[in-house]
Parts: structure tokens; C-alpha cells; sequence
């Protein structure tokens, strides 16, 4: 019985996950998926099933370690920023953020603590992830042909998109980048596949995860793929995997895009400019001791200054929104300060140190970078759900250097 719980556990996780924004609900916490419900179970049940010592032995690793400090100093940091600034909302959302970043830290843990009791699930996750991008991109499809124009969606709280694929998400820009790990998860199975039938269903999903990526019309997407494919052809040594980009170009030109809207326009300037205005508006504010200790985790939804930035003067914003500015790395030095970016980026030039004789993960991980200069990829929880996942597989199974550079 003990054996088939944390199966049921994971795939209802994944089952409500592709669910996307429609999941989520309000309770006394805040904003919640049902999904992190699933999660959290699951954990808890990982924790109470699993010895002591093998628990104790993943949190005494110097990587967990780094990340809980790094935790604990958005932590602090939200806390004195409450005190100092009298705004108990900091407070409360601040935590909520981070408790939802902290749960997703120890799904990632749990979920290692079960691969390694049980090896020959490994090789699976890599497919189970696959197989929920798949139906991630037939949900985009769908509601691409079915339901094209969303600008209703605006009355809810969300950006109006028009004749653009976004899926459950409602969020083309991260959709596109679910795309780019897609089509490099199927293009990596197309090369280790010898068989000529297995070649072709591979080949057909990387092309349906490239036209997904083209639905978008997200620019951020397109530069993550692209970037991607680059990282993923040298770390390979195969100029070949190059030509991955020129059909995603193609892609963009075979697209219909008449009466599409302004988000179908590939020079739009309306959304560069509004970013640029909100992140002056942060920066402007940010000044003395803001450099040291950071506004506070999430600052962003306790603050007027974001909506002065969107010009929406004393109106409310979209609670569905979380409202950070829209890069992950200012994001992180505006709300933790210089300490909190330096101990950030330091964990992630560990991470691409790992990763560096593993061509798809540091690919994915390269995306995800790329796209994070645009957006707040490295805190969506779709993104920590599909790669986190891949990478904790990866550090399961890690192999010995020398054979990893013979691939």
C-alpha cells in the first residue's frame, strides 16, 4: 500500500497542475492550487514514511543549506522591512510568497528522498514530464482554435490576449517557455532514439512543441528557445541541432496572423514600454539602506508605487497578479537587497556548474535564465514543477563525469 500512495500522490499533482490558473482558489492564506495541496501530502507522507537519517542526510547537504539561509534572509528581510516601514501587508503577503517557494523546496526534496528509495521510477520522469507538457500543449491548442480571443479574462484580473495560445496558464509568455522545454525534451529523445519509427513520433512532437512555442507570440519565449537550442548544440558538439531555430522562424511566417491584435505584433513596442516605466518607477524608490536589506520579499502587492508605475492611481490591483517587476534578478535585488542577489546568484552558478556535462538540463536551465531577464520564470511555480522535477531526477541518478562527456 505504502508503495502506491506517492504514485497517486504525484499524479494527482501533475493531473491538477495542467489545471493551471483555473486551480487556484482563495483561503485564509492567500492564493492556493490545488496541486501544492497534493504536494504538501505528499511530503508530509515522503517525511513520516521515510528513516530519519536519510531525511537528515538530504538537509545536512551544503547546497539544501544554502538555499534555507537564502530563505531565511528573505525572511528577515521581510520582517524588518514591516517593522521599519509600519506595513503589516508586507508582512503577510511577503511570507505567503515565500512559504509557497519554501513548499515547492521541499516537494523537490521529498520527491528525492522517494527516487532514491526507488531507482527504477528514474528513468520514467524524465517521459512523465514530457507526457504533462504534451497535454499542456494540446490544452494551448485547443484553446487557441476554440477560444482565441480571451480579452474577456480581463474582467477576472488578467491581461487581455487576443489570438494568442496561452493554455489553462493564461499567460502566453510562460506557455512559450513550457514550449521550449518541450521541444527540447523531444529533440534530446529524437537523438538517443535509433529506430526509424521511433524517430518519427519524436520529430513530430518537436514539431508541435515548436509551432506552440511560435503560438505564443511571446518575444521572451522565442529568445529562451533560441538560447536553449544554443546551449544545447554546444555542450553536444553537433552544429546540426541548430537548425532547430530556423524552423521555429519558419513557424513564425507559415502562422496566420490577420486581425490578431496587438500581442500578435512581433515589434510591438506598447509592452517594452510599460516595463521599462515600471521598473524606473522601482528603482527610483529604491535608495540607502534598500541596497543592503531589500524591500522585502513580494514588496511589490503592499505598495502603491506599482500602481502609480501602471498608472492605476488608488484602484486595486488584479488579485491574481503577483505584480513583481518583470525580471527575476531586479526582483530579487529590489526585494532582498545586494546580499540576498549575490547569495542568489551564487547558487545559481553552482547549479550551472552541475549541470554543466548534462546537455538538456543546462539547455533548460539556460532557457529559463534567458526568459527570467523578461519575466519572473525563476519563481513560477509550472517552471519549479517541470524542471525542478528534471533536475532532482538528474541529481538522483548523477553519473560519473567521464561517461557524461562521452554523450
Amino acid at each position: 500500500m505504502k508503495t502506491i500512495v506517492p504514485k497517486v500522490l504525484l499524479f494527482l499533482v501533475a493531473f491538477s497542475s495542467l489545471l493551471g490558473q483555473w486551480e487556484r482558489f482563495s483561503s485564509p492564506l492567500g492564493k492556493l492550487s490545488l496541486h501544492e495541496i497534493g504536494m504538501l501530502v505528499f511530503s508530509f507522507f515522503i517525511i513520516t514514511t521515510t528513516s530519519s537519517f536519510t531525511v537528515s542526510k538530504i538537509l545536512k547537504n551544503r547546497g539544501v543549506l544554502a538555499i534555507f539561509t537564502w530563505f531565511s534572509w528573505l525572511g528577515f528581510v521581510t520582517i524588518l522591512q514591516s517593522k521599519m516601514s509600519d506595513n503589516p501587508i508586507l508582512l503577510s503577503i511577503g511570507f505567503a510568497y515565500l512559504s509557497r517557494m519554501v513548499l515547492y523546496f521541499i516537494f523537490g526534496l521529498m520527491l528525492l528522498a522517494y527516487l532514491q528509495k526507488t531507482k527504477s521510477n528514474l528513468k520514467k520522469v524524465s517521459l512523465f514530464v514530457f507526457g504533462w507538457l504534451v497535454f499542456q500543449l494540446l490544452l494551448g491548442i485547443g484553446q487557441y482554435l476554440f477560444f482565441p480571443d480571451t480579452r474577456l479574462l480581463s474582467y477576472l484580473g488578467w491581461d487581455d490576449h487576443l489570438n494568442r495560445a496561452m493554455g489553462t496558464l493564461l499567460d502566453p509568455g510562460f506557455f512559450g517557455l513550457l514550449m521550449s522545454f518541450g521541444s527540447l525534451l523531444s529533440f534530446e529523445q529524437y537523438l538517443l532514439h535509433h529506430t526509424q519509427k521511433n524517430k518519427h513520433w519524436w520529430s513530430l512532437a518537436f514539431a508541435g512543441f515548436v509551432f506552440g512555442v511560435a503560438l505564443s507570440f511571446s518575444r521572451s519565449s522565442y529568445l529562451a528557445f533560441i538560447v536553449g537550442f544554443l546551449i544545447y548544440a554546444f555542450l553536444r558538439r553537433q552544429r546540426s541541432i541548430l537548425l532547430a531555430i530556423p524552423l521555429l522562424i519558419l513557424s513564425l511566417v507559415l502562422i496566420p496572423k490577420d486581425g490578431g491584435g496587438e500581442g500578435q505584433k512581433l515589434l510591438r513596442s506598447n509592452s517594452v514600454e510599460a516595463r521599462i516605466e515600471v521598473t524606473e518607477i522601482h528603482a527610483q524608490a529604491f535608495q540607502g539602506i534598500d541596497w543592503l536589506i531589500g524591500k522585502g520579499w513580494y514588496y511589490e502587492g503592499a505598495l502603491q508605487v506599482h500602481r502609480q508605475a501602471l498608472g492605476k492611481g488608488s484602484q486595486s490591483l488584479p488579485v491574481s497578479h503577483a505584480q513583481a517587476v518583470d525580471n527575476s534578478y531586479l526582483h530579487v535585488l529590489f526585494s532582498a537587497g545586494l546580499p540576498g542577489l549575490a547569495w542568489f546568484g551564487g547558487m545559481l552558478i553552482a547549479l550551472i556548474w552541475k549541470l554543466r556535462y548534462h546537455p538538456v538540463n543546462e539547455a533548460l536551465l539556460g532557457a529559463v535564465l534567458t526568459h527570467s531577464l523578461f519575466s519572473t520564470a525563476l519563481f513560477y511555480p509550472w517552471v519549479w514543477l517541470t524542471v525542478g522535477t528534471l533536475f532532482v531526477a538528474f541529481f538522483v541518478g548523477e553519473q560519473p563525469r567521464s561517461q557524461d562527456k562521452e554523450k
